[in-house]
């Protein structure tokens, strides 16, 4: 059989189990993050999570980390507390999209409220049947 990079360099390539305790994570019965090292214990981000579902996602940040400190005994700087209420918000998809950016053109789009030539058309033929002065007329009648 042929020898592996680490056996050719003398370095030992077995394997060795450490065992359940020394897993980093492990979920709870009810889907709550737990460290091994405290059971029991939630994450920061759960703690915001529970924290979110009972206050609602409005809940102001200092309010929240008080509720979080209060509740799971955990003091998290209220920039993560932001941090963490925003990755829920967008997971939960209710994040506002940023608007597309005009070309300098601020005010009117230049879609459909543009004055366009074939406007200009058929006002011009409106002057031609009905007179200018009648024109003059129905266009009072909408400024009134």
């Amino acid at each position: 059989m042929d020898k592996t990079r680490g056996e050719a360099e003398g370095r030992s390539t077995e394997i060795t189990y450490l065992g359940e305790g020394n897993m980093v994570k492990g979920k709870s019965s009810d889907g709550a993050e737990e460290t091994t090292e405290n059971p029991g214990k939630i994450s920061g981000m759960e703690a915001v999570r529970r924290t979110v579902r009972k206050l609602g996602y409005d809940v102001k940040t200092q309010k929240a980390k008080e509720h979080i400190l209060k509740e799971f005994g955990q003091d998290l700087t209220n920039n993560k507390i932001s941090a963490y209420k925003s990755n829920l918000r967008r997971e939960a998809g209710l994040t506002r999209t940023r608007g597309a950016h005009s070309n300098g053109a601020s005010g009117g789009s230049a879609g459909k409220s543009a004055l366009q030539v074939e406007d200009i058309q058929v006002v011009k033929e409106l002057v031609g049947r009905l007179g200018a002065g009648r024109v003059s007329e129905l266009i009072a009648v909408f400024h009134s």
